[in-house]
């Protein structure tokens, strides 16, 4: 399982830093694909496995008032739905 939580949760109108939100930019959205990847290479030598990339139901609403919190969870709830396709379709080449 792979959740990627915490992030900077003020509206940009709040006194933060664009280091801040590059902070969670970079926690969640880049060390998600890492993640990914580090994960994903071991299930794919390995030859079976599942992974599972936990969301928040924020990846669905618009976020005013938390636009960078709001804006990583879309993210990861479109990379999940990219992924979860591709292992779809992938699995329907593959030799039987």
């Amino acid at each position: 399982m792979l959740g990627i939580a915490e992030g900077v949760l003020q509206d940009l109108h709040n006194d933060h830093s664009e280091i801040d939100s590059l902070m969670v930019v970079n926690t969640k959205i880049t060390g998600t694909l890492y993640l990914l990847q580090r994960v994903g290479r071991d299930v794919r030598v390995g030859g079976s496995g599942r992974i599972l990339i936990t969301g928040s139901i924020a990846g669905f609403m618009p976020g005013t008032y938390q636009a960078v919190n709001n804006g990583t969870k879309r993210f990861s709830t479109r990379f999940r739905s990219h992924c979860a396709t591709r292992s779809k379709t992938a699995a329907s080449r593959s030799p039987a």
